[in-house]
């Protein structure tokens, strides 16, 4: 898969160092397992055997290779294509954090990255199973069936509600959470009020947060030491689950058409979708905002738009627009284009230009996000 690809991977796919122990997360349900914190786990390979592992000698060969920044050699002759996933991911993960997450829960952010790019829902499962809000969440979605490229005999439809409701009464204001529970909740069987109720808790939110975008900004920062290693992040922030928007976002828009009323709330829930894209648009999409939750936001407001003000036209640029006009994709797409092209000699300067760029851009937004946190 060609980098560059990436992004209209993520919009079909919903149609489609040492860790420290300091935090300490306790199971949601009884359990003996311990946490997964230890080096160890970057051995570990938990995917499956499709493709044939490579020896411990190449591993170390093509470590050296990304050190060194063989760009358009590994680029060209399909190395990184031929590591598992988790190969990629653990060469990743050895790196060490940037300093602006010295202070940051690594057990969660390596709990969320391993579930979230694991093979087995079972292994998804393992990986969710604590009483951390971000897992939690993805726990709820995966017991509900609203979790990517996850099997979906693998449901528990009663815990995932008894999960969202608890994440419910945390986060209040996130709209998320009743989004998806309402579908959840519609799957089970419970009634119509009880569904419409949550899908207005949603409508009423005042945020929307899938608790994603902080786990690849931080995987991001780590491939930012030369193009190389931000080439095996793009492999692996390809293979991310992520929830399934579509069974709820059709099922608020039946309610919508058989309880009016719920209509005039639809200007600031899809705003609040489209807030993260709106705001971050130059940035890279997937990590600093997804297409697919603001393409979702997008056709809410839209709707709004087509009822109470059929005569405005929308100032609002969708997802397709946002990507394709934006200076940086376009330098991004021509970045990568020349990385691949095998008939002319690697144009390292310009690949460094731009990458020294690209990593400009990061570094500032990252170092303004974690002023406004600690603030």
């Amino acid at each position: 898969m060609k980098i560059y690809h990436v992004l209209i991977f993520f919009i079909a796919i919903n149609s489609m160092h040492t860790f420290s122990p300091t935090l300490k997360i306790q199971p949601i349900i009884s359990s003996k397992k311990k946490l997964k914190n230890n080096p160890n786990i970057l051995s570990k390979d938990s995917l499956s055997t499709t493709k044939i592992l490579p020896t411990k000698h190449s591993i170390l060969d093509i470590k050296k290779r990304l050190s060194e920044n063989d760009i358009c050699g590994l680029m060209r002759d399909n190395t990184l294509e031929k590591l598992t996933l988790t190969n990629l991911k653990n060469i990743l993960l050895e790196l060490p954090d940037a300093a602006i997450y010295k202070n940051e829960d690594d057990e969660v952010f390596l709990n969320l990255t391993h579930g979230l790019t694991a093979e087995s829902s079972k292994e998804s499962h393992d990986y969710f199973d604590y009483n951390a809000k971000p897992l939690q969440f993805y726990l709820a979605l995966l017991l509900g069936g609203l979790l990517t490229n996850t099997d979906q005999h693998f449901l528990d439809l009663k815990k995932s509600i008894d999960i969202f409701e608890s994440l419910k009464q945390e986060e209040p204001d996130n709209g998320s959470i009743p989004f998806f529970l309402a579908e959840v909740k519609n799957r089970a069987g419970r009634n119509e009020q009880e569904i419409k109720s949550e899908l207005v808790d949603a409508l009423k939110s005042t945020r929307f947060d899938i608790f994603l975008q902080p786990v690849l900004q931080r995987l991001l920062a780590r491939g930012m030491i030369n193009p190389s290693y931000r080439a095996v992040f793009n492999y692996v922030m390809a293979n991310f689950k992520i929830p399934s928007f579509t069974p709820s976002f059709k099922l608020l828009k039946n309610y919508i058409h058989q309880y009016r009323e719920l209509s005039s709330y639809q200007y600031s829930f899809g705003f609040n979708l489209m807030k993260e894209g709106m705001e971050n648009g130059h940035l890279q999409e997937f990590v600093f905002w997804n297409a697919l939750q603001y393409h979702v936001g997008y056709k809410i407001f839209a709707n709004y738009l087509k009822k109470f003000a059929p005569n405005k036209p929308m100032s609002i640029p969708n997802y397709k627009e946002i990507i394709e006009t934006n200076p940086k994709y376009i330098s991004s797409k021509t970045f990568w284009n020349k990385v691949f092209d095998k008939n002319s000699p690697c144009p390292m300067m310009e690949i460094l230009y731009e990458h020294n760029n690209f990593r400009s851009d990061i570094s500032q937004y990252l170092r303004k996000k974690s002023e406004e946190k600690y603030d």
